[in-house]
Formats: structure tokens, sequence, C-alpha cells
């Protein structure tokens, strides 16, 4: 035998391995999915309190009743930003886009007690500017006193602003309840954007923007289960926190995101928060800060068996108060792969993902005003005599425009947005607004005791 015939027989050997290799792949991956089919179908079929369904259905319905009682909504709301916090020569108005709630409880100069909300939102003003375009900025709101936790504020006074490049705010209690987290989106139209994660000594030093530390996460996340090292993603961004845990004086943050490089999709993390110092005299900034990051398939998979096809963003997690037993969390998902396009903004609907069953269900909302289209939910629980969640959503204008949203059931090609034709839409009409949509939504209407 010559040393070509051994080269080509070696050859060989290593195609036909590959090959076999290939096969129970492809075997394993059949098996898996068939055992997801048969949970699925498991999952899916009760309609009960802990079935993902179910808990969908019934928070569709709790939104719906919130809007027949003036007190427990509010559509397109806008604040003003005065020229001394914006920096601008004078007052504007803007949107109070995507805000994210703090419930706050404090006793005032003379012994009363008092309850309002704190939150950070972003707008379209006081942000950098830059030949690349305008960024947006993160203030931080005041609501007036609510007498009651199912009452939608009926003003907001804003007291700073948090940051001149950002957006996508949230806000996070740190274990020894005196300090606070901010996380945002820090935006850079030339890099991408990324996450950045500040804490605050106190309630007041957020008030007054008087931080010391901030770590800006490196762009990188581990996508493939198969491939051992992160990769370097175009941007990451829309941070919640899981859980914070403290232990020999270490923090520990357990995140979640999303990640951009063909399309959003979500991730989860772990951050162990070391401030650059201990100096609380000047603020320091710690850049391409390392952390674990990676992509979270359980969702993935469950959204794409809804045929969500495109982006899935921001989420919120939803559990009882006292029962920590089941946990959801509630996502954008667009149903249509158009990135930005007008079909991606119209195909927005509200995902809840079931964390224990990794299921996931639409929430069904037939509002009187013919919207189907929510992004960006954020969620904030409120004790009280009857405890409520404050839920916020951003309504894009596109479901306003005439003609628009008529041709939403048209799209073409129809593998990018398979349900399409299926769920026709119509101009949304008034008293919907577009901008931030703040319901007040009862804890038991979405779990209630007994089911």
């Amino acid at each position: 035998m010559t040393k070509r015939h051994g080269w080509l027989l070696r050859a060989l050997l290593v195609f036909a391995l590959f090959l076999h290799y290939l096969r129970g792949n492809a075997r394993r991956r059949y098996d898996l999915e068939k055992a997801r089919r048969k949970r699925w179908h498991v999952a899916s079929t009760p309609n009960d309190c802990t079935s993902v369904g179910g808990v969908a259905r019934r928070l569709g319905r709790a939104v719906e009743e919130a809007m027949e009682e003036s007190s427990r909504h509010q559509w397109g709301i806008h604040v003003t930003i005065p020229s001394k916090v914006s920096g601008l020569d004078q007052d504007q108005q803007a949107s109070f886009d995507v805000p994210h709630l703090l419930w706050v409880t404090n006793t005032t100069s003379v012994g009363d007690m008092e309850s309002f909300f704190l939150a950070v939102f972003h707008a379209n003003v006081g942000g950098d500017s830059e030949y690349t375009g305008q960024y947006q900025a993160i203030y931080v709101a005041r609501s007036n006193s609510i007498d009651s936790p199912g009452q939608v504020p009926s003003k907001w006074r804003v007291l700073s602003k948090l940051a001149t490049r950002g957006s996508m705010g949230y806000l996070h209690w740190h274990p020894d309840g005196k300090q606070l987290f901010l996380a945002y989106e820090l935006e850079d139209f030339l890099h991408g954007n990324t996450i950045a994660i500040r804490l605050y000594p106190s309630l007041q030093a957020l008030i007054t923007s008087s931080w010391y530390n901030e770590v800006q996460l490196k762009q990188r996340v581990k996508i493939w289960p198969w491939f051992f090292l992160p990769v370097p993603v175009v941007s990451v961004g829309t941070p919640t926190f899981s859980k914070v845990v403290v232990q020999d004086k270490k923090t520990t943050i357990y995140l979640r995101f999303y990640y951009y490089l063909w399309t959003d999709l979500p991730g989860t993390g772990i951050v162990n928060f070391q401030p650059p110092h201990d100096n609380q005299q000047q603020q320091h900034v710690l850049k391409g800060y390392s952390w674990n990051a990676k992509q979270d398939d359980t969702v993935v998979t469950a959204l794409r068996k809804l045929q969500v096809m495109g982006k899935i963003g921001q989420r919120a997690t939803l559990q009882h108060p006292s029962d920590h037993s089941s946990s959801f969390l509630l996502f954008e998902g667009k149903m249509a792969n158009a990135d930005e396009q007008y079909i991606g903004w119209l195909s927005c609907r509200p995902i809840l993902y079931d964390a224990s069953s990794q299921q996931a269900a639409i929430v069904p909302l037939a509002l009187p005003q013919q919207l189907q289209t929510f992004c960006n939910p954020t969620i904030t629980y409120i004790q009280g005599n009857d405890d409520y969640w404050a839920l916020s959503f951003f309504v894009p204008g596109e479901p306003f425009r005439d003609g628009l949203p008529e041709t939403y059931a048209n799209y073409t090609p129809v593998e990018k947005c398979p349900t399409c034709a299926a769920n026709p839409m119509q101009k949304a009409e008034s008293p919907a607004k577009k901008g931030a949509l703040l319901v007040m939504i009862k804890v038991d209407s979405v779990f209630p005791s007994p089911c």
C-alpha cells in the first residue's frame, strides 16, 4: 500500500467518524425535542393556578379590569423636565419612557407616614450630542403622595439627571436595605451599547445623583453550549436583577439582559460587583468589567415555539409575594422578524414565561381601544391592605397611524411572521395613546386564593 493510499484511508476513517457524530447528535436533538414537546403538552393542558396559560389569561383580564377604572391606569404619560435638571435653556416636556418604579414609604418631618413612587426613565432631552446623533438621558422622578396603593400617580416631579447616555434604567435595593443599585443600558453609537451598574450609598444619594462607583460590563456572551468561550457581541442592555447575594463582603449580582448579534436575544449573567475602591470623594468608572454571561436557551426555545420570530426584549419578574415557588417572567416578543421596521413594532406582544416548566404563553389583551401592541414591560410590587403590581408598557406610535396596522396581516415573507395573517390589526383609537402606559393590577386577580 502506498503512502497516498494510507492517507486516503485515514481521511475516509475521519469522515466516517464525523458522520457518526452528526447522526448521533441529530438523534440526541430529536430525543430532546420529543421530550420537550411532551412536557409542553402536559404543562399547557391544565387551566389552573400554576399553568403558564392560566396565569397569562388572568393577567390579561386583570389589565382589562384596571382599564375600567380611571384611577388605576394612565395613557401616554409626559413629564416636565426643568432646565436646571436637564442643563438646557428652558423647561422641556418629554415622554416618560420605560419607567422602572420603586415603592417608597417614609416618615415625614411632622411624623406622618407617606407613600410615593420613585421612578427612573429615559427621555430624548438633555442627553449628549455628537456627530453620530443625539443620546437619551436617564432621569429620576418622584410622584405625588399616594393615598391608596391601587392609584396611579397624578403628578411627577423630575429631581435629577442620572446619565447623559443611557436608557432602560432599573433600580434594585441592596440586601442591607439602605444602599441602592442602578443598572442601565449605556449607549454608544460607535462601539455598541453595554450595561453599567452603580451602587448608591442611600436613597437620598440617588435623588441627588451623588454616586461614586460604576462598572461597565464587557460586550461578551457565551452563545453556543458547545463553544466554551464567550464571543464579542454588538451590544448588551436592558438589565434586570434576579437577586443580589452578599457573602464574606463579596457582592454577587444575578442579571437578566438582552444581547444583540443578529437580533435581540435574552441572556443571564453573574457579576461579582467590586467597586474600583472605597474612596467616597470622587466618581470612578471601571470599563471593560469582566462577568459571566450566556444566552438563555430555555427562554429562546419556549418563545420560538410560540413563533416569536423577532427580538425578545425587556423582562419583568412576576411572582406571588408570599409564595415564591412559582416565578414568571414577562417579556416583549416581536412576532415578526423585521428588526426596527414598522411591522416589527406592530408585532410587539407581551409574553409570559414560566421558569419552573420552561414554557411560555402570549398574554391575551383585548382592550376596547383595539390596541394589541405592548413593548418593554416593567413590574413593581406594592404592599398594602390590598397588594398591587404597578405594570408599565411602552406603546409605540405605529398602531395609531392611518392605514398602517391594516397592512400587518399581509406581511411577507410569511416565514418572517407565520402568525401575522391569522391576527389582523386595526388602527388603535382614543383614549389609548402612544408612550408610557401605567396600570395598577391586583395581585389576587392573577394569583387568587383559593384558586
